[in-house]
């Protein structure tokens, strides 16, 4: 299975999204919520996107804490931002929730003002063709002091990763196989992406496979 092939796996299979909001804890556990708790800074959010949004729980969890007037979420799939739908509804009122499918790699962000204060992409970046197109347009639509925060694995650690998939139940071999794909980016790799795209960058590290890098927007 080539780089390509893992990059387009069906995000459209239900059993998919039965998984991601089965695995959700253990992806979005305390390490992350304090770590990302330091990169996203403790103001309020008053306008969230989240790219490749998935079924949405990030979402539902962000207006908790920011307590925002609009969010967004963008995914490459109807049946997760189906399930992401059915979980906001919960929380805001539709007139408050937009939600699109969108081709990361051939459509830039719906979004025609720089009205963002808080973006999120969570294991997203190393599916993403061209990460310096897609960070580089996602700059566009923060408005000053604004902050896109991405969380994914990154490299350096390959048995690391490889023993945290296999306790997941992932197969020790697709876990090696997986490895160059899904820790495609070092920290350096994201903060260089940010950099040339004029964000102020930081970096924090959640354990030996996973980081959260920040760009902020002057």
């Amino acid at each position: 299975m080539t780089l390509s092939d893992l990059r387009k796996a069906d995000w459209s299979d239900p059993e998919r999204v039965t998984g991601l909001v089965q695995s959700y804890k253990s992806r979005y556990d305390e390490y992350f919520w304090s770590t990302f708790r330091k990169a996203s800074g403790p103001d309020r959010r008053y306008t969230i996107a989240e790219f490749g949004c998935g079924p949405g729980l990030f979402l539902n969890d962000a207006v908790d804490i920011f307590n925002p007037e609009f969010v967004y979420g963008f995914d490459a799939s109807s049946v997760m931002l189906d399930q992401a739908k059915e979980f906001l509804s919960k929380k805001m009122p539709s007139s408050k929730v937009r939600l699109q499918c969108i081709d990361f790699d051939r459509q830039d962000i719906p979004i025609d003002d720089t009205i963002v204060d808080l973006s999120f992409s969570g294991f997203f970046l190393h599916e993403v063709a061209h990460p310096e197109s897609h960070i580089r347009d996602a700059f566009t639509i923060l408005s000053s002091g604004g902050k896109y925060v991405i969380y994914d694995f990154v490299s350096g650690n390959k048995n690391a990763f490889v023993q945290a998939m296999v306790q997941r139940g992932m197969s020790e071999d697709r876990a090696e196989t997986r490895y160059p794909h899904m820790c495609r980016h070092s920290i350096d790799d994201i903060v260089e992406l940010f950099e040339d795209s004029d964000y102020n960058a930081q970096s924090f590290r959640v354990d030996e496979f996973r980081a959260i890098v920040v760009g902020a927007k002057n």
